[in-house]
């Protein structure tokens, strides 16, 4: 009798284990899938953050570049190339 009841006790051991292996395998391979998406989704984030930083150095030279252009407009006399660049970088991109 005890030996009919040894055999299903680890069968259910087993089949508990491999539950549980398979648990954990599970686990691993969704932090692993997780960790990979984060890192891509970072990766971008990263580009964006730069190209976003360059821009808005552009953006900084030109306004600096439109009010250096719009003193020398209000001034009385100077270069005429000056008077010239200043007075067409302010048709495109006016105040």
């Amino acid at each position: 009798m005890t030996n009919d009841n040894a055999i299903p006790n680890k069968e259910n051991a087993r089949k508990k284990n491999n539950i549980s292996l398979k648990i954990i395998l599970f686990l691993i391979l969704f932090l692993l899938i997780l960790s990979t998406g984060f890192y891509f989704y970072y990766k971008d984030t990263q580009t964006k953050r730069i190209e976003y930083n360059s821009s808005m150095q552009q953006i900084e030279n030109l306004q600096k570049e439109k009010d250096r252009c719009s003193q020398v407009l209000s001034q009385g006399s100077g270069e005429f190339e000056d008077y010239e660049y200043c007075s067409q970088l302010l048709r495109v991109f006016p105040k």
